[in-house]
């Protein structure tokens, strides 16, 4: 069976971001792969009361409901999905992106053995799985790291640490991102077809938005980075190595090798 793979967009901005270049960002992003990506598509985002994700598991250019979703995410840390899957039922719990304990989370690949992972779940992260999808076991597992660690960036640094060494056979990837809100991080790990396993980012400034200048009128959205697993418009993307997270805050990004 071929590798059928996701596509994640994220970014990790200032909540004065001017909302037309949160709408022109993911409407480019879901038109250009929303004929390939078929399982389903997702968008989360924060508001002053906590996250919000949107979602259905069907093709992007058959929801009636999409418009209205860009047009709803507020400006700041958000995430957008399209999936074709591997593992678990299409169904709107299947679908990402998933969130808990005010996290947001979006993966892009396959675990071998998601029950041995599961295995080391306490019950309260267990018992709180939705749908049936590796990934959302995946994501589980990282907020249960972060709370043993103490922080977010040592817990997940932790998780996929050991993910990394006890890869079941059949695992493709860990890519993938996750943001609380005020902090943003992007991983890439894959097992295999490295060259389609990507995740790449760029500032807003270094996107060819030219042909909507207005759009860049307020210059303090330039600190804006954005994330994609692949470049979905023109511009100075920049790849992870494999083996690099991006740690991504509204004012500025850092890269680090786990």
């Amino acid at each position: 069976m071929p590798e059928t793979m996701c596509r994640i967009f994220a970014m990790a901005a200032a909540t004065d971001l001017p909302p037309a270049i949160k709408s022109r960002l993911l409407r480019t992003f879901f038109q250009s792969n929303a004929d390939t990506y078929s399982g389903g598509w997702g968008v989360g985002y924060f508001t002053d009361e906590g996250p919000i994700v949107i979602k259905e598991p069907i093709k992007a250019t058959e929801s009636f409901a999409l418009p209205g979703a860009v047009r709803r995410v507020e400006p700041g840390f958000l995430m957008a999905h399209v999936r074709n899957p591997t593992s678990g039922d299409r169904n709107v719990l299947n679908t990402h992106p998933f969130m808990k304990d005010g996290w947001i989370f979006s993966h892009n690949g396959t675990l071998g053995n998601p029950h041995s992972l599961r295995a080391r779940l306490l019950e309260r992260y267990s018992d709180d799985l939705l749908g049936s999808t590796d990934s959302e076991v995946m994501f589980h597992y990282l907020l249960q790291r972060i709370e043993q660690a103490g922080g977010a960036e040592a817990g997940v640094v932790g998780a996929i640490r050991v993910l990394s060494r006890d890869d079941g056979e059949g695992t493709s990837s860990l890519n993938f991102v996750m943001t609380d809100g005020t902090v943003l991080f992007a991983v890439r790990k894959a097992f295999k077809n490295d060259e389609k396993y990507t995740m790449n980012y760029a500032t807003l400034g270094e996107l060819d938005l030219a042909e909507d200048k207005q759009l860049l009128r307020d210059r303090g959205a330039m600190n804006a980075t954005v994330i994609s697993s692949e470049p979905f418009i023109p511009g100075e993307w920049t790849g992870l190595e494999m083996g690099e997270m991006l740690i991504a805050t509204a004012e500025s990004h850092r890269v680090v090798k786990f």
